[in-house]
């Protein structure tokens, strides 16, 4: 009985308690009670305090340089909405909002940066530098000593020291979720000068930082198993499958059952899992599910409602995630569950700032999507999802964060929203084939699915017009634009094949930077487009020497940019980039040693992309995803419009930061490369 209680006194001891669910993640496991009553405990001590903060704010606040030029900033992203598609639709008619605002504002091409990936666009957006200051130059990142690839944006840690106690182990210190982009964001300084924001999914802002506005994190926010999103599928019979996680269902006549897999128990010193029981009752064309002791009707070719999933533990703790499900068929039983995200109401790692902003959106407007590449190109590349059914998912999410971003502007008067939409980027990631004719997966299609995603957008950029004053200025932005991806480059094999890089095992398969003899290799590639070179005393097993490494980079650079892809008699690479010759910064080391520009058509393959090796140089790419912006920047212009006219003829992405505070009359930081470009007068 004393051990007992001992246990329960320990456990209940800590507040935010972590489980290792994967390399480079973990959870801070916060009780659903707690996190309602911290939510309302701080709405109500934020309410009663607001006069006296105000008052604070005005006598001991920072002051503005100037006087503010508008009261209200409303920015709209479309992640990857292209300058020359959406130029031609204007001119035919297509987009008559985005017209009016380019009429009397402004349009014109978004400079992106280098290199032209989201990741590095968007913290560029927010901070007003280039990479080598503010440390993402990919998704992907590595730690040269071990040759390990991990995201470069967040890391989560699990706690290091355990009380163990029988079977179980009690954490004694606190894990943690650090945000690796260095810089400040601009709505931190808008906030320190008492200008309030709402930065609702932009990009690169898990975990979120702390400031005077609210925040709702979007890329790189995981899943519940660590994953940057881990689909399951559900069947009865064998089947193979590519990606995701396959459960295997017993079938008992017209009832299905079969165990939900979670992350790891926080609590087991043997990595169990954590499972929960679902069951189904099988009709003709539906089902009726069990979970968690509550009942949900499915459809076939239906999407559930987001379903919470309840993960118990030991001690009578619990955590929560949500989910969809859809009912691909009942005889024999097929049915995808789309990755199981945080949830917000829930979070079991911090997804708001402050921690109570994701469960007010999720009390005001249910439950939402919460992972950071929410849409599952995956489902639809293993053929589990129909491009039907994956478009469905696409409108679902799409309307709830239309759902955020309109609430957001109702209410707010004066200050700052900002709101990133994604459906641009993923429907033209997977849809792309249907308008490039010479792409090899091309199919004739009734429906152009990107132009209407265009016209979505316009629909949005209609209703947001609606809140114009002479106070208020509207900018729509994209980050990067998009091209075909007809041509996968395997950088690793042309390595291979030139001695740069030498396998162990010259025919077996290499992935993750494995099976590589780091001993007679001076250069490798990862990620979407870095080279790197194996350098001595950087690298763990570095045989490049210090004098040598000048030579070797532009010896490579050099051949990278005649790299002929003789079956298309196209080059494949426009201009093979070295860093420090466009930027500088304190994280300048952390840049690949080039990084490689491809041309039109051209992109890095799928292999390379997680340092493997393929067999081929070249090979077309035959996937859904046909579409892609990872390519020379010069090649992919996003777009920029504001309700007002700039006095500027090219813009470009780190431009974006200083305007807007040089608009709300608030000193530039000296380290902000980009420029002060001002609107003219109406």
């Amino acid at each position: 009985m004393i051990v007992t209680l001992i246990i329960i006194l320990l456990f209940f001891s800590y507040n935010n308690l972590f489980a290792y669910v994967g390399p480079g993640a973990g959870f801070a496991f916060v009780g659903s009670f707690f996190i309602l009553f911290i939510s309302l405990f701080i709405a109500f001590l934020a309410l009663l305090s607001l006069p006296l903060r105000l008052l604070f704010k005005r006598i001991f606040g920072k002051r503005l340089v100037k006087k503010p030029r508008f009261k209200k900033i409303i920015i709209i992203g479309f992640d990857g909405m292209d300058y020359g598609l959406t130029s031609d639709w204007i001119e035919k008619g297509y987009l008559p909002h985005l017209k009016e605002i380019a009429d009397k504002g402004s349009y014109l091409p978004l400079r992106t940066t280098t290199p032209s990936i989201s990741p590095v666009a968007w913290s560029s957006f927010q901070t007003g530098v280039h990479p080598a200051k503010h440390n993402i130059f990919d998704f992907l990142a590595r730690n040269p000593q071990k040759y390990e690839i991990d995201l470069s944006s967040a890391r989560v840690f699990s706690p290091s020291k355990h009380f163990k106690i029988g079977k179980y182990r009690i954490p004694r210190n606190k894990g943690g979720v650090r945000l690796l982009r260095g810089s400040k964001p601009f709505w931190i300084y808008l906030g320190e000068h008492g200008i309030l924001s709402q930065i609702i999914r932009v990009p690169i802002t898990f975990p979120p930082e702390s400031f005077a506005g609210m925040s709702l994190s979007a890329m790189c926010t995981p899943d519940i198993l660590g994953t940057q999103g881990t689909f399951y599928y559900c069947f009865e019979e064998e089947e193979g499958l590519e990606y995701g996680r396959s459960l295997r269902v017993r079938r008992d006549n017209n009832k299905v059952s079969f165990l939900l897999e979670g992350p790891q128990n926080p609590f087991s010193d043997n990595g169990d899992i954590l499972k929960v029981p679902v069951s189904l009752i099988l009709g003709t064309k539906n089902a009726d599910m069990h979970i968690n002791g509550v009942s949900y009707k499915l459809e076939i070719n239906k999407y559930s409602e987001w379903i919470r999933i309840n993960f118990k533990m030991p001690f009578g703790k619990k955590f929560s995630g949500i989910a969809l499900f859809y009912l691909i068929s009942v005889k024999p039983f097929k049915m995808y569950i789309s990755p199981i995200q945080i949830d917000p109401e829930n979070p079991v790692l911090p997804i708001s700032a402050p921690l109570y902003y994701s469960s007010y959106i999720a009390k005001k407007n249910g439950l939402f999507s919460t992972l950071g590449l929410a849409e599952d190109t995956w489902g639809l590349e293993s053929g589990i999802l129909t491009e039907e059914a994956f478009c469905n998912q696409v409108q679902i999410i799409h309307e709830e964060r239309k759902k955020m971003f309109f609430d957001a502007l109702d209410k707010k008067h004066d200050g700052l929203v900002c709101c990133v939409f994604d459906f641009t980027d993923r429907l033209q990631h997977t849809f792309f084939r249907y308008i490039d004719e010479s792409h090899p997966q091309f199919r004739e299609s009734k429906i152009n699915v990107i132009l209407e995603s265009y016209k979505e957008a316009d629909k949005i950029v209609g209703n947001v017009i609606k809140h114009e004053n002479k106070d208020t200025l509207i900018m729509i932005i994209s980050d990067h634009g998009f091209k075909s991806f007809r041509r996968c480059v395997d950088i690793n094999r042309w390595l291979s094949d030139q001695g740069y890089l030498v396998l162990k095992e010259a025919e077996s398969k290499s992935e993750y930077l494995q099976n590589i003899d780091w001993e007679k290799t001076r250069a490798y590639a990862f990620g979407l487009s870095g080279l790197y070179i194996n350098l001595e005393g950087r690298e763990g097993k570095g045989t490049v020497k210090k004098e040598e490494y000048y030579i070797l980079r532009q010896e490579i650079k050099n051949k990278l940019e005649k790299l002929m892809d003789k079956e298309k008699e196209c080059y494949a690479i426009k201009e093979a980039i070295l860093p420090d010759d466009i930027y500088k910064g304190p994280y300048i080391k952390n840049a690949p040693d080039i990084i490689i520009g491809y041309n039109e058509g051209y992109r890095i393959s799928w292999t390379s992309v997680v340092g493997g090796i393929g067999k081929k140089v070249f090979e077309d790419n035959n996937k859904y995803w046909s579409g892609d912006h990872s390519i020379h920047p010069a090649l992919v212009d996003g777009v920029f419009f504001s309700s007002n006219e700039l006095n500027a003829e090219t813009i470009k992405m780190i431009d974006i930061a200083p305007i807007i505070l040089d608009l709300w009359g608030i000193k530039i930081p000296d380290y902000m490369d980009g420029e002060v470009l001002s609107f003219k007068e109406k």
